[in-house]
């Protein structure tokens, strides 16, 4: 931050100015962290549980903390996040319910923690329904976070009913 200071004789009075210096990778940070995907193929069972990647529409200003081959998005900066995600599920009376969930891995050691998971409706009686689980977020994020979607289910996504994983930064911390 610089201060100046000026005096006009013919205006007689002195005008104060602050300027505040702003980074171009501040300005970046604060405008552009952020990141909105979708999956559009069916994702095959398994076992163990393995992290949601392949997502085939991305939309990231960015341009590199979103993976979309792996599906993992690593916090660039220490800040406050809002992530959220959703996922179509066609039910009929013989259909398991399927869960997705959304899983954190410390930047400080790997550990992971299941942050929020979710489930497609009960199948009904008979005939067919569709169910949209999904869940949104708030968290606190150290910089190198990892943050991605994980199941052991199969979940039939298709371009008109994806599987959808979007998150940007809403504050920085200091």
């Amino acid at each position: 931050m610089a201060v100046i200071a000026r005096f006009s004789p013919a205006v007689g009075f002195a005008i104060l100015l602050l300027t505040v210096t702003v980074t171009d990778a501040n300005l970046r940070y604060l405008r552009t962290v952020a990141f909105s995907a979708q999956r559009t193929q069916r994702v095959l069972p398994t076992t163990p549980e393995q992290a949601i990647g392949l997502y085939n529409r991305v939309v990231r200003p960015d341009a590199n903390h979103f993976d979309e081959d792996s599906g993992v998005f690593t916090a660039p900066i220490k800040g406050v996040y809002a992530l959220a995600f959703t996922f179509h599920e066609a039910l009929d009376a013989s259909d398991p319910a399927s869960y997705i969930k959304l899983v954190r891995e410390s930047s400080d050691g790997g550990s992971e923690t299941d942050v929020v998971a979710t489930e497609s409706s009960p199948p009904p009686a008979s005939g067919s329904s569709i169910s949209v689980p999904g869940a949104s977020v708030m968290l606190e994020l150290e910089k190198g976070d990892k943050m991605y979607l994980a199941t052991t289910d199969a979940i039939d996504a298709e371009v008109s009913q994806p599987i959808s994983f979007s998150g940007y930064l809403l504050t920085r911390i200091v």
